[in-house]
């Protein structure tokens, strides 16, 4: 099993083409915490959704519909949804086609086939395995009145010269450990065709959340936080031309080394400051 986990890891250094970290010696600084021993405000979770969808997918707008459901059920610091897109239905570009038409990547194609995914649309809510979006709302009820064991903070800021983002996460920990750390970027307001419930595509369809890249690969980078302690990581992620820097957000979220990888701890995302 370890050896299994080491080759994924290895194999997701080549997924860094569009990122860059900044020196070792700058990513984790210890600096002072306040104690979260009980006697201070409950840290609950948030609900990460990895929203597996495809824009040849008919029925994948209802899942993009029921997300926007639970968002104005929960709110927005509650419901964070990643749409990554992937598998034989996405579209990946070709010969003539609009750079800004295809969202699949290498990564989104990855993690379909790496969780062995056998229908669009579907999803996992904190990674406790996956469900059609039906049965979101239940399992985001579940994950929100879990208290965290992990508090997460996210400064992310756009670097016009260098059509970059410099990110900043810090993670206190509330007795949490054998923890990795992944920070992914997403774009909402994509302007895209998408194939629809009647059978028919629409052109001007509007995409949200959409997986654009990783800063730290396709499983980010381990961390162990233990009581009072904090962390932060610094990242800095390269923007593709056809991206949006007004429509970019940082989404930052820690979960358990131990699992397939493990279950969620926190979540948070932060829209980038021009």
């Amino acid at each position: 099993m370890m050896k299994k986990w080491l080759m994924m890891m290895i194999s997701a250094v080549t997924l860094l083409t569009a990122c860059s970290k900044i020196d070792d010696s700058e990513r984790l600084i210890y600096v002072d915490s306040p104690k979260e021993d009980g006697t201070g405000p409950a840290v609950y979770r948030a609900a990460l959704i990895e929203d597996f969808t495809a824009q040849y997918c008919v029925n994948c707008p209802n899942a993009a519909d029921e997300i926007e459901r639970l968002v104005k059920e929960f709110g927005e610091d509650k419901v964070i949804a990643v749409g990554i897109h992937g598998g034989p239905l996405a579209h990946k570009g070709g010969k003539g086609s609009n750079e800004r038409m295809p969202l699949c990547t290498e990564m989104g194609d990855g993690l379909y086939d790496y969780w062995k995914i056998q229908a669009q649309p579907i999803g996992s809510v904190n990674r406790t395995g996956f469900a059609t979006h039906d049965l979101w709302m239940g399992l985001v009820r579940e994950q929100i009145r879990q208290k965290a064991k992990v508090k997460l903070d996210v400064e992310s800021i756009y670097q016009p010269t260098s059509n970059s983002v410099k990110a900043v996460v810090t993670a206190t920990g509330l007795n949490a450990v054998d923890m990795m750390l992944q920070v992914w970027l997403v774009e909402d307001s994509i302007v895209s065709p998408q194939m629809m419930p009647d059978g028919k595509a629409k052109v001007d369809y509007m995409h949200h959340h959409v997986f654009r890249t990783a800063a730290n690969g396709m499983w980010g980078d381990p961390v162990a936080l233990v009581q009072d302690e904090k962390r932060t990581a610094k990242y800095e992620i390269k923007l593709d031309k056809e991206w949006n820097p007004a429509h970019l957000s940082v989404v930052a979220f820690v979960y358990h080394a131990k699992g397939n990888p493990g279950e969620v701890e926190q979540v948070v995302k932060k829209k980038i400051s021009l």
